[in-house]
């Protein structure tokens, strides 16, 4: 009987004994102890309001990017207030936030914070500011090279040769040093090299009116002005729009003629899928894949340090396809 005990006792130990082994080797590889796992960086996106079609699609795209890399997003809402805009800088850090997407209104105390507080977290912003790693930069070449495609198929499908130009602007784009000022040069450099290979074709005026109940009164004046200007460049679709219901109102017959935007929505869309209307193309800006991109640049910053400026993802909407 003693020897039994004896064996059971023996037993006993070695159990735990080994069950010993097994705590210490899962706390770490080094036998260092106790040693909590080192929490995993996350993906953040900061915006002024959820409920907006903009920034949730922006959300949207962040969260798809951060996800498949596998990573958590933190989503805060700074609901337009400039203290909440400041503050999101803070919970971000005491949320392990290592790199997000901000479309901040108060740039230059945001600037300063991660610039001198928080150097580890990367902001990829929606505007320019000291502090931000990356931008988003709107190259409007790209725009340049839809509006040029789409025009050019739209004169050989109508067996036209000769037309006139006209652009229509927002009026930050006849101050210098403007990201608008740079989009209407892109655009226009583009023009200038299609008009010089085909010489019927010829860029004739700029007009910069200050809203788009200001357009109807432009497009009448460029109308009687140039009579062959059928073809509209208009910096956003609420000029486009309005110059559509202008041309549609003067004239039965807007089978020659031709209005672009660089941007459109379901209104711009709804008009370019009629025949009848001048409305013919966009160049419509993909929020949804653009965000993706920008959650791929997070993590890039997390994982190698570094963030790339991006252009927003672009797709070519006019009547042929949409």
């Amino acid at each position: 009987m003693k020897k039994l005990l004896t064996i059971l006792a023996v037993l006993c130990l070695v159990f735990s004994l080994a069950g010993c082994s097994n705590n210490g080797g899962e706390q770490g590889n080094d036998g260092g102890g106790d040693q909590p796992a080192e929490e995993k960086a996350k993906i953040g996106v900061v915006v002024p309001d959820l409920n907006n079609a903009f920034c949730t699609a922006m959300d949207a795209g962040v969260t798809r990017a951060a996800t498949e890399k596998g990573y958590e997003v933190f989503e805060y809402v700074t609901q337009m207030n400039p203290e909440n805009d400041v503050a999101s800088v803070e919970l971000l850090a005491s949320n392990n936030v290592k790199a997000y997407y901000g479309l901040h209104m108060v740039t230059e105390s945001v600037g300063e914070l991660l610039k001198n507080t928080y150097p580890e977290i990367g902001c990829f912003s929606q505007v320019q500011f000291d502090g931000a790693a990356a931008v988003l930069n709107d190259d409007f070449a790209i725009v340049g090279d839809q509006f040029i495609e789409s025009l050019d198929a739209f004169l050989k499908e109508n067996n036209i040769e000769t037309a006139e130009i006209c652009g229509i602007w927002i009026g930050n784009c006849q101050i210098e040093g403007t990201s608008e000022n740079a989009q209407q040069k892109a655009v226009l450099a583009k023009v200038e090299e299609y008009c010089k290979a085909n010489p019927g074709i010829s860029y004739v005026q700029s007009e910069y009116p200050s809203d788009s109940e200001a357009v109807a009164n432009t497009v009448e004046t460029l109308m009687l002005a140039h009579p062959d200007a059928k073809i509209f460049f208009c910096h956003n679709n609420d000029y486009a729009i309005s110059a559509a219901n202008v041309i549609s109102a003067a004239t039965a017959d807007t089978s020659e003629y031709f209005i672009f935007s660089s941007e459109g929505d379901d209104e711009s869309l709804r008009q370019i899928t009629d025949p009848a209307n001048p409305y013919r193309a966009a160049s419509v800006a993909d929020t949804e894949e653009t965000g993706y991109l920008i959650g791929l640049q997070c993590v890039n910053w997390i994982e190698n340090g570094k963030m790339e400026t991006i252009s927003p993802a672009r797709k070519l909407v006019d009547w042929r396809n949409s």
